[in-house]
């Protein structure tokens, strides 16, 4: 074979081999515009590659349909408004059954697969592409463009449905990531809110809280009522981080108890302990916290209450009072009103 002859061949296949420049000119700048226009922060990603199909396209609807657990739902389209209805699912079937290719729909009025005509005359319907999305090698949706009219696909609008398609797949899968980040971050605080809710110890001091407490009087109260044996209970304040507050309450008589309130607010239940007894005891405790401010009274059984709603109101008085003070004392509020 002569040279001429040779070089005539290799130019006549060459050109057919190589790409037309119109499709490597329209899908990179689609790319560009896409990349351009959409930011990886921009969390309207979705709906620009929707936005860049109508553009380059032609076409009068484009929407993103998802596939979970065979269920389908159409999320985003474009455009939106009251005046446009729904986008139809009557091609999702048909691309589901043949994920690995390009939908292409010329003229839906003369494909003779297709069940909801119905649908698709009301909505004016008549040419459509679309494409699966994919990801972790499953069917995660599918993006599709309708047409009002016939519509003759290019090789470049093939192109860029295919291109617009691979990154839709790639933002799905982070939009399902951020879903289910957000749904793990819900859990974690449902989980928080139940565990500090149902907490029995002060996370700041290391103490009983209260729910300790309202766990304790029901399991203590009755008992006490039974023998009939009063108790003696205090409240009172020492701000700051709670050390001496803790070093205090290691000192306590076994059976009795101490509770942080929180906000610097502290009370002291002496089982079986009279108000002699208890005075005595809760002016060591005091000389030990450097003299804080302290009110006093006696739990009765058969006259107080077992949530402790009339022991609080007489020590919140008698608490008042000592805070009142220029040096505070330890300050008794008693049911029969004496001090």
């Amino acid at each position: 074979m002569n040279t001429a002859l040779r070089m005539r061949l290799q130019n006549r296949y060459r050109g057919r081999l190589r790409p037309p420049q119109g499709i490597l000119d329209s899908l990179g700048g689609a790319l560009h515009t896409l990349l351009r226009a959409t930011p990886s922060q921009d969390p309207f990603f979705l709906g620009h590659g929707l936005d860049l199909l109508l553009l380059r396209l032609g076409g009068d609807l484009a929407y993103i349909v998802t596939v979970k657990a065979d269920a389908l739902e159409t999320r985003w389209w474009t455009p939106e408004g009251p005046e446009v209805p729904r986008p139809v699912q009557a091609f999702c079937r048909t691309l589901l059954e043949n994920p690995h290719r390009t939908l292409v729909l010329r003229d839906c009025a003369q494909t003779s697969f297709l069940e909801d005509r119905r649908e698709l005359q009301a909505q004016d319907i008549r040419a459509a592409a679309g494409a699966t999305l994919w990801s972790d090698d499953r069917v995660k949706g599918m993006v599709f463009i309708h047409f009002k009219a016939p519509h003759a696909f290019t090789r470049p609008e093939l192109a860029l449905l295919d291109a617009v398609a691979g990154f839709l797949s790639r933002v799905l899968e982070v939009e399902e990531l951020k879903s289910s980040l957000r749904n793990l971050e819900t859990a974690l605080d449902i989980t928080r809110a139940v565990v500090e809710d149902s907490s029995i110890q002060d996370p700041a001091t290391d103490l009983p809280n209260l729910r300790y407490l309202e766990i304790w009087l029901k399991a203590k109260l009755g008992k006490l009522r039974k023998n009939r044996a009063p108790m003696t209970v205090a409240a009172f304040f020492a701000p700051g981080p709670g050390t001496r507050v803790r070093e205090m309450a290691e000192g306590v008589r076994g059976g009795d108890l101490v509770v942080s309130e929180g906000h610097g607010r502290y009370l002291v239940v002496l089982q079986r302990t009279s108000r002699k007894t208890g005075h005595a005891f809760l002016e060591r405790l005091r000389g030990k916290l450097g003299q804080v401010p302290m009110g006093a009274t006696l739990w009765s059984p058969g006259l107080d209450d077992p949530a402790f709603a009339s022991v609080r109101k007489r020590l919140d008085q008698a608490l008042g009072e000592s805070r009142s003070q220029t040096e505070p004392q330890l300050v008794w509020n008693l049911a029969d009103g004496s001090a």
